[in-house]
């Protein structure tokens, strides 16, 4: 017998079994790389404080999860499907609507909402495999757990790329406008200069802390619209699955 044994596709249910799986690991997974990112980089939270804000919600997943599987066989799993998957796309959208000032209640209860996901693992497996003949069954388990971990690898390098990609070209772009805007980034400089120099700033010190100033201010704009713009594409796939 083949270790991988494509004729398993042949049953439409398990293929669009597969396809939910793929769409579910390449949004889960990529999101969960800029969960971290967002806390840490971003919001400047250590990697201790991090982990706390995430636990909530990961502990609400384990524990959702075997509840699923009992209420599975009472009630139609695509339901527990499509309200994990909107939970999720809803707690995406949530971070996308995030910024330098949200409020670390806020994250826990946007993470709180993300452990919906708990509600997609068990009928989703129940789904793809129950058409399917019983010595079938084990190689198709570890297909699909496989297909959703390659999906997986997908996402979290297509959120690396992005966030890079459009934190540096929002960093651009928001220089130009900024030099191009009725204010003008020689008015913003001597704006600062002046608040500087109130504070005992002169000469060159004075210079280099004023330039500092505005690349701090175009970074982390720059950052919140790539977080932003990630957790977006992320709440589609959501959508989509």
């Amino acid at each position: 017998d083949p270790s991988v044994d494509l004729r398993l596709y042949r049953n439409a249910t398990y293929s669009m079994a597969t396809l939910v799986g793929v769409l579910l690991g390449f949004a889960m997974y990529g999101s969960s790389l800029l969960l971290p990112l967002f806390l840490e980089d971003f919001l400047e939270h250590t990697a201790l404080q991090a982990a706390i804000i995430m636990l909530p919600g990961v502990v609400l997943t384990g524990a959702i999860s075997p509840l699923v599987g009992k209420w599975t066989d009472q009630c139609n799993p695509r339901l527990f499907l499509v309200l994990g998957f909107l939970l999720a796309a809803a707690s995406s959208y949530w971070f996308a609507c995030m910024g330098a000032q949200t409020e670390e209640r806020t994250l826990i209860w946007a993470l709180l909402v993300r452990g919906g996901l708990g509600f997609v693992f068990p009928p989703l497996v129940l789904l793809g495999l129950r058409t399917l003949a019983r010595e079938e069954i084990s190689a198709a388990s570890g297909l699909l757990n496989i297909t959703r971990q390659i999906a997986g690898m997908g996402g979290i390098a297509l959120a690396g790329v992005l966030l890079e990609r459009w934190h540096y070209v929002h960093h651009l772009t928001g220089a130009e406008h900024l030099a191009t805007s009725t204010v003008g980034m020689e008015q913003v400089q001597r704006t600062l200069a002046r608040i500087l120099q109130e504070g005992g700033d002169m000469g060159e010190l004075l210079h280099t802390k004023v330039q500092a100033m505005l690349s701090q201010y175009l970074t982390q704009e720059s950052l919140v619209v790539a977080f932003q713009g990630c957790y977006v594409v992320f709440t589609v796939v959501f959508v989509a699955g």
